[in-house]
């Protein structure tokens, strides 16, 4: 077990080994980065423009939106955060916030009609959005006059442990196509699903400490 991070009450994180066989362990898709920032808080995690960010640095901003989706969720919630995928650091740090949580993620693509993304939002039953300030204007857009689900950012540092989790949701991802008749159909990716991609990539990469993925 990874000492150090905790992200609940007497949770604790586990390195996932891609050489290990880890059928009927519980991976869930945030491990790996948990694990990492641990054990490495200083190395780079993330580079956004200009913007370079350790996993220390990173880390504080997962924590940050992770305690606002918590803040907004009930028991009675679908357990979907929506994504605004415009490539900013709320985007990525969204996507390990709503998995450390317990969610699934939805992600919402800038290149779509309004019409589109708010149709996936319907689908998904996304409970909240996250996006960056910059971004906020155009989700308010998809959203509507109504504006039906709290728009999120993390704009403030939420010290302390995240609250015991209500949801744990198998799926990692919801990924929408166009679909024979041209209607978005939400397509589950799980986390067995994601685990078994990422081990056959690393058994068959060498992949190293200072490789970057874009």
């Amino acid at each position: 077990m990874t000492e150090g991070l905790q992200v609940g009450p007497g949770i604790a994180v586990a390195k996932i080994d891609p050489d290990v066989d880890h059928v009927g362990a519980k991976w869930r898709a945030w491990h790996d980065f948990a694990h990492h920032a641990a054990l490495t808080p200083e190395a780079p995690a993330l580079r956004v423009g200009r913007q370079r960010l350790s996993y220390r640095d990173l880390h504080a901003k997962v924590m940050a939106i992770a305690h606002d989706i918590g803040r907004v969720q009930t028991a009675a919630s679908a357990s979907v955060t929506a994504i605004y995928a415009d490539r900013s650091l709320e985007s990525y740090a969204g996507v390990l916030a709503a998995l450390m949580v317990g969610h699934a993620y939805v992600p919402l693509n800038p290149k779509f009609p309004d019409s589109r993304n708010q149709t996936i939002l319907t689908l998904s039953a996304a409970s909240s959005v996250v996006c960056s300030v910059t971004a906020k204007a155009k989700v308010d857009a998809i959203l509507g006059p109504d504006k039906p689900l709290p728009v999120l950012d993390g704009a403030k540092d939420r010290p302390g442990d995240l609250p015991a989790p209500i949801h744990d949701d198998p799926r990692a991802y919801i990924l929408f196509t166009s679909g024979s008749t041209g209607q978005p159909k939400g397509v589950p990716i799980s986390h067995a699903n994601l685990q078994a991609y990422l081990t056959a990539a690393n058994q068959t990469a060498d992949f190293g400490p200072d490789d970057r993925f874009s």
